[in-house]
């Protein structure tokens, strides 16, 4: 894989974090639950307002696409498929 990501602190932060949750004897996709607490604890994000920062976050990870040479071309794949906020 040869790319490079303009990524804000949180950003890599947030995909450490994920990459961190994931069993390496995984075979398949699956989703991950992150409480918003823990992510932010863990981070130290501060202010009152630390589910609108975490969807921020998510948001522009959800933008940016790494791209990944396969023998028989090239796969588009973004960062964050999907992020669910539960009230």
């Amino acid at each position: 894989m040869n790319a490079r990501y303009d990524w804000t602190i949180e950003e890599m932060r947030l995909v450490l974090f994920l990459i961190a949750k994931i069993n390496p004897s995984d075979i398949d996709f699956k989703p991950y639950t992150v409480r918003i607490k823990d992510f932010a604890n863990f981070f130290g994000l501060k202010g009152n307002d630390q589910y609108g920062q975490v969807r921020n976050i998510t948001k522009n990870l959800m933008k940016k696409v790494m791209e990944l040479d396969l023998e028989e071309g090239i796969l588009q794949v973004a960062w964050l498929a999907h992020a669910q906020y539960i009230k």
